[in-house]
């Protein structure tokens, strides 16, 4: 575990978050795992750290929430009830859950990195993945559902989101896949 003193790697978010300029938001309560999302964002990344899921939800139904890194415990029994309300911004909002610090820093990175051509020519855009979320948790069958501009973000979006993770979804004791649809924006703003 790292003590308050490491420093963190510079990771793919550092590219993403620092040109797009999105927004974290934390929902946490343990200290050590905000501080392991507030040194992961560091200086540069716009963070706000809530203590309640009626705050996170507020900020992603009023569109300030990008990327949403959840502090597992924080739910409880919750958690899978909250994880599917949140299929209401799947669209919009990159979500993380994490269980605990080291969780929460192997977290950051499996952002898409800001494709290099498209920082210098200042483009803009984004990407609509779709996929499934198999038995196990692991996305599979990714294919771009729609894109603006067409081809310039794909595969940025596409290879970032081959690295989730998701809790197996489980209703009654059994355990299904489901599909997912995820909008990754990029912006220079």
């Amino acid at each position: 575990m790292l003590s308050s003193d490491d420093t963190l790697p510079p990771t793919p978010i550092d590219d993403l978050v620092a040109v797009a300029g999105l927004q974290v938001y934390a929902l946490a309560t343990d200290t050590t795992v905000r501080e392991a999302v507030r040194r992961a964002c560091g200086a540069r990344y716009r963070l706000t750290v809530v203590d309640d899921w009626g705050s996170l939800i507020a900020a992603i139904d009023e569109r300030h929430c990008d990327i949403a890194v959840i502090e597992a415990s924080v739910l409880g029994v919750r958690l899978d009830k909250c994880i599917t309300e949140l299929g209401r911004g799947a669209r919009q909002v990159v979500t993380l859950v994490a269980t605990d610090r080291k969780e929460a820093q192997s977290l950051i990175g499996f952002f898409p990195v800001y494709p290099a051509d498209a920082q210098i020519r200042q483009i803009e855009g984004w990407v609509e993945v779709g996929y499934i979320v198999d038995r196990a948790g692991l996305p599979r069958e990714l294919r771009v559902l729609q894109a603006t501009p067409p081809g310039r973000f794909d595969q940025a979006a596409l290879t970032a989101v081959a690295k989730y993770r998701y809790e197996p979804f489980t209703r009654d004791g059994q355990v299904y896949e489901r599909r997912v649809w995820l909008r990754l924006r990029f912006s220079l703003k």
